[in-house]
């Protein structure tokens, strides 16, 4: 049976961004609510506070400026691919339901078969 591989579509809180990006945190901590296997892409969506219309700070995904996104296509993103997975158990000290997902840049772009599957809104 061969392997399937996903790509996953997540959000990344603003404060992470940055360590995620310049390669200084390479790993994430989720719920696994999502079966992550070894081999899947994880695509990482910037999300944090911008001001909306009437100035007041609302979560949103944000472009590479830190504003809101004007559209899915606008959205920061950054794709990695899972090279480990550490699930939670008694055993670890990780909570069970948890994962520690280990990043590894991937070089290549993710290539969907449909542009509209990444539904952000």
């Amino acid at each position: 049976m061969e392997k399937v591989q996903r790509i996953h579509d997540v959000k990344l809180d603003e404060i992470y961004w940055e360590s995620v990006k310049t390669g200084n945190r390479r790993f994430e901590v989720r719920v696994n609510d999502r079966d992550y296997k070894e081999g899947d892409t994880i695509s990482l969506h910037r999300f944090g506070f911008s001001l909306d219309p009437l100035g007041f700070p609302t979560k949103q995904y944000l472009n590479c400026f830190g504003e809101k996104a004007s559209n899915s296509e606008a959205v920061d993103s950054l794709n990695f691919k899972i090279t480990h997975v550490f699930h939670g158990s008694d055993d670890n000290g990780i909570k069970i339901g948890y994962v520690v997902i280990a990043l590894s840049p991937n070089p290549y772009e993710v290539i969907r078969d449909d542009p509209k599957q990444l539904t952000l809104w």
